[in-house]
């Protein structure tokens, strides 16, 4: 992380007095395994560097990045950065954050542990998953992807403002996909752990959850249609949107759609203020929904 800040810096010391500048420099290192019959079907190991600069001149900016650490290139970065800035709309609020001087919250984002995790050990995880969820009902008849992927980033910000930050963070997490078959039927399921290190993740749980999910629908039949209560898991309730104020406004619309015609027909005065409830309706609703499926957690993410 030294480097990176004294990388950032050095860039950040080309900077012309005319100019506002910010340098961004970022190193990641990603692990994904994937186990298929109690053998690594798949194993990738990445690692990439690279420095973003944004420049500010006369209301104008301009970005460019490099993928490498390399002075020379990052010379050139800087320079394409400026070059960019020339054919920019001019904006009179753009411009790099000032600091303000308050003391970010400390946030325990890095566990030293994963650095320590052996790449054997990262394979026997997904391996053992596999067989945990496939030994968790005789009912799971196949695992489509059993997998343990880790992260850690590093990163350092310097601007001509005065902001001078690092920071560095891990995270990990397992998944499964498992299959269950009964009497000709077939349901899938999946289960999921995360942590900031390995020695946060329930492989047992994630197996067990897993195998949960695919059996429990099996012989399921759809019910008689009636009015009941509906109990929904965290994880379900976190997914749908809340369907009562997308349902008001849905209500509106339909308000305003009857009195459009009742005003096209009969009433031509209101006919202005019959389009606005309508338009009303159907945008808030729209608007509702969007903004709760956008909110909603991507699949592997806690409840």
């Amino acid at each position: 992380m030294a480097e990176l800040f004294d990388i950032a810096e050095h860039v950040l010391g080309w900077a012309r007095d005319n100019e506002q500048v910010e340098v961004y420099a970022v190193h990641d290192h990603e692990t994904e395994v994937r186990a298929y019959e109690g053998e690594v079907e798949s194993f990738s190991s990445a690692e990439s560097r690279g420095v973003g600069v944004r420049v500010i001149v006369d209301g104008k900016q301009g970005f460019a990045w490099a993928g490498t650490l390399d002075m020379a290139v990052l010379a050139e970065t800087l320079a394409d950065a400026r070059d960019n800035a020339q054919f920019g709309t001019v904006d009179e609020h753009a411009g790099v954050a000032e600091p303000d001087h308050v003391e970010p919250a400390m946030l325990e984002l890095f566990d030293p542990a994963l650095l320590g995790f052996a790449t054997e050990a990262k394979i026997d995880l997904a391996i053992e998953l596999e067989r945990l969820a496939m030994a968790a009902d005789p009912r799971i008849v196949g695992i489509e992807s059993a997998e343990y992927v880790d992260t850690v980033h590093e990163y350092a910000i310097v601007s001509t403002a005065g902001i001078r930050r690092t920071g560095r963070e891990t995270g990990c997490f397992v998944s499964v996909y498992t299959l269950a078959e009964h009497n000709g039927e077939t349901q899938n399921g999946f289960g999921w752990s995360v942590g900031r290190a390995p020695g946060a993740l329930d492989i047992e749980r994630c197996a067990r959850e897993a195998a949960e999910r695919a059996t429990r629908l099996l012989g399921a039949t759809k019910p008689a249609t009636e009015r009941l209560t509906v109990v929904l898991t965290p994880w379900v309730r976190r997914v749908l949107p809340d369907l009562r104020l997308p349902g008001i406004l849905l209500g509106v619309a339909v308000i305003g759609l009857a009195l459009l015609a009742v005003s096209l027909a009969a009433l031509p005065q209101v006919v202005g203020l019959a389009e606005r409830v309508c338009l009303a309706g159907i945008l808030g609703w729209a608007f509702v929904v969007c903004a709760e499926l956008l909110q909603a957690p991507p699949p592997g993410t806690p409840s």
